[in-house]
């Protein structure tokens, strides 16, 4: 992976500074050098550690039709209440209740779902007489535990979902199907990425005449149910995340300037820049790049990473920009101040700027994706011409879908070289 690649490079050359750097008297006031390699081997372990992918808090989209699905089933006791109510307790009309239910969450806050409940089985009415019925109810779903930030797949061992919607229920003995409202509060505890148990307290209310008394115009009747049961998750589970960059990028802007720090000790050329005017700090390879023009003796062609092809020879490193799933937007709009300044430095050496989309092979079909990778490389190439880029020293390429990188996240990007001719 390119990205690794070019991290084992830098800590190769922060090795080397390291040695470099060692190489000084340790006669310095106040400072043996004992206690200067202490200190060294402190800031090595911080800076070479590998860090833990952290996810921005909301999902990337909405999920689409084929993420998501569930299935569930349940058992439990329910219990008629109507108006009028009749001489029996509440441990008297309970009866055994059975429910399935189909639904999709659209995002982990938001979801719908569908549900019978009934199978010929029966209530107590007023006067302790046993009903058949049959109930069917859609209704909306509020998740509110939500996403998981620390989770790839934003998925939480909990679920705890109040719901509010409406159906019908019809009564076997005297025919009548008034309206219903449904409401309630689900609870689900994910055992695995597709099964879950559940418990719900669910409440249906109906007009009064339902069990044939009371008055028709006025809700009055109800029926409480209690159960517990299983749910399976059907197609893709979870949902699409964007990796938070600012760590990485953090830890190599760190990196970068204390290898400066240390070649500048040497009196070497050092790679160090002034970072004032981004909103989040640089990338690395904005870093050499612009430590080559504060340098007067740089003739804007020498090669910095040492990559070369037929024709032209790489200036700097690559440049990654990242884009939220299925579009041309950036997942962080501070990367635009990288592409300003790498405008600035092709154009002030007339140099060749290639620019490869690319699209995450993991979602959408491949002529999706290549549709995808050409429009991101493109815009790309847009904000480049706007910036005063030639339109002649833009050469673009879409890559389609591709999986070279982990998480997937990181294969939607699209990838600017600056090359000069040999």
């Amino acid at each position: 992976m390119k990205d690794k690649r070019l991290m084992r490079k830098m800590k190769a050359l922060l090795a080397v500074a390291f040695i470099v750097a060692g190489q000084f008297p340790a006669s310095a006031a106040g400072i043996t050098r004992d206690s200067a390699k202490i200190v060294q081997h402190y800031q090595t372990d911080e800076l070479l550690s590998t860090l833990e992918p952290t996810y921005l808090k909301e999902p990337v989209i909405g999920s689409p039709w084929s993420r998501n699905w569930f299935a569930s089933i349940s058992a439990g006791t329910s219990v008629f209440a109507g108006s009028p109510l009749g001489c029996e307790d509440i441990f008297g009309r309970m009866q055994p209740a059975l429910q399935v239910s189909a639904g999709k969450w659209f995002t982990p806050s938001i979801g719908v779902r569908a549900s019978y409940q009934g199978f010929g089985l029966k209530f107590i009415d007023a006067n302790i007489a046993k009903q058949r019925y049959h109930a069917a109810h859609a209704e909306l779903l509020w998740n509110v535990v939500g996403v998981n930030p620390s989770d790839e797949l934003g998925l939480h061992r909990w679920t705890v979902a109040p719901y509010l919607g409406g159906g019908i229920i019809k009564h076997e003995g005297n025919g009548k199907h008034p309206f219903t409202v449904n409401y309630g509060v689900m609870a689900a505890y994910r055992l695995g990425r597709r099964l879950s148990v559940n418990m719900e307290l669910a409440g249906l209310n109906t007009f009064q005449d339902f069990d044939g008394q009371g008055n028709s115009k006025r809700f009055g009747d109800q029926l409480f149910t209690l159960s517990a049961g299983l749910t399976v998750n059907i197609g893709k589970v979870g949902w699409k995340r964007t990796v938070d960059a600012n760590p990485y990028r953090q830890q190599n802007e760190y990196l970068m300037e204390t290898i400066n720090d240390l070649l500048h000790q040497r009196g070497l050329p050092s790679d160090s820049f002034d970072n004032t005017n981004t909103k989040h700090g640089e990338y690395s390879g904005l870093a050499s790049l612009r430590a080559r023009l504060a340098h007067k003796d740089w003739n804007g062609k020498d090669s910095i990473a040492g990559q070369t092809s037929e024709d032209h020879k790489l200036i700097g490193v690559p440049f990654y920009f990242f884009f939220r799933i299925n579009t041309c937007t950036l997942t962080d709009e501070s990367q635009l101040q990288n592409l300003i300044n790498l405008a600035k430095v092709a154009k002030a050496f007339n140099l060749d700027v290639f620019v490869d989309g690319a699209a995450d092979a993991a979602t959408g079909t491949r002529p999706i994706n290549d549709k995808l990778s050409e429009q991101r490389a493109s815009y790309i190439a847009r904000l480049l011409r706007e910036q005063g880029v030639s339109n002649d020293a833009i050469h673009c390429t879409a890559k389609g879908g591709i999986n070279k990188f982990t998480p997937v996240q990181r294969n939607r990007h699209t990838r600017v070289m600056i090359k000069s001719s040999k």
